[in-house]
């Protein structure tokens, strides 16, 4: 039985370069990074594996729009059904003609955050749209608000999967739980490259819990030091 009090858990999963990247420019897709050897399919199974045990995954538009759309979890999950997909965009500007939109059988939202202050009163909305024939809620709100709604939708544990900014306001609200982090063989070396996290208020301290090689890369699971936010 589900623990109706028990706060919400935030996964980050990630790939990094040696030196800290995410992708060598904001537009880089995931096929282009297999391409060069910047991830495989190691990586990308893990990461599957990590998102079944999710109830959520949240993603910024802009990560999403440099894809193809979701990729499917059903398959390792006992229910046979996929998690519930939000985006999240800070100017309100996404491209309805991405396949996002129309794939089949898979729970979405689009999320405009007003307010990424956790202890702030929780104030927030959604509502079911039809978007090209298929149902997607949309959410508005403050972060604890938008948090509080899924929660009362059985949502337990949530996926973060970037990018950088987005990660960064998880992180500088002390919501996130875990890291998981692959470290690939790879040096970005570009200027500008984009970060597992943007911009942080504080150093964060973490705690490596599991690691493990294969080939040559690393999987790393960390958990955050002395996190004191919950929701």
């Amino acid at each position: 039985m589900t623990e109706t009090n028990a706060p919400i858990i935030i996964e980050n999963i990630m790939l990094t370069s040696v030196d800290g990247a995410i992708a060598s420019s904001p537009a880089e897709t995931s096929e282009k990074r297999r391409a060069c050897g910047f991830t495989n399919n190691e990586d990308f199974q893990n990461m599957r594996k990590i998102v079944a045990n999710c109830d959520a995954v949240f993603i910024g538009w802009r990560s999403m729009a440099c894809e193809q759309g979701a990729f499917r979890v059903a398959d390792l999950r006992p229910d046979g059904q996929e998690p519930l997909w939000m985006v999240f965009s800070r100017s309100g500007d996404v491209d309805l003609s991405h396949p996002f939109w129309t794939q089949k059988n898979l729970p979405r939202a689009v999320s405009f955050c007003t307010d990424w202050n956790p202890a702030d009163t929780p104030m927030a909305r959604s509502e079911a749209r039809d978007l090209l024939g298929l149902s997607t809620d949309f959410f508005v709100g403050n972060i604890s608000g938008i948090l509080n709604i899924l929660k009362s939708r059985g949502v337990r544990r949530i996926a973060l999967l970037g990018g950088g900014r987005l990660n960064a306001l998880f992180w500088n609200a002390g919501l996130v739980n875990n890291l998981h982090l692959t470290l690939s063989p790879f040096l970005a070396a570009t200027a500008g490259n984009i970060r597992v996290v943007e911009s942080l208020k504080e150093r964060i301290q973490l705690k490596l819990e599991r690691s493990r090689k294969k080939g040559d890369f690393l999987f790393l699971e960390y958990t955050v030091k002395n996190r004191k936010q919950q929701l």
